[in-house]
């Protein structure tokens, strides 16, 4: 992040997404300052945790997930 000093305040430059930049402009056009306030999280409080069965299931799918990368040759070689 770049800064410098224009007078008395300290301008820091950061770059942002575009589409960043759109929802913060919707937003105070929807609510003013108020709309770019945070909003209530409706998972506050809530555990985040994945469950342990969940867990065992996904394990179980990655290890049988094939990793390399299929040649476009793959399919012709096994028809011929």
């Amino acid at each position: 992040m770049r800064t410098f000093s224009l007078n008395r305040f300290t301008v820091r430059l950061k770059n942002y997404n575009p589409k960043t930049m759109q929802a913060w402009l919707f937003a105070y056009r929807r609510g003013g300052l108020e709309g770019l306030k945070p909003g209530y999280r409706s998972d506050k409080g809530k555990s985040r945790k994945v469950s342990d069965e969940r867990e065992d299931r996904h394990l179980t799918f990655v290890k049988h997930i094939s990793w390399d990368r299929p040649s476009i040759q793959t399919p012709v070689q096994e028809k011929y």
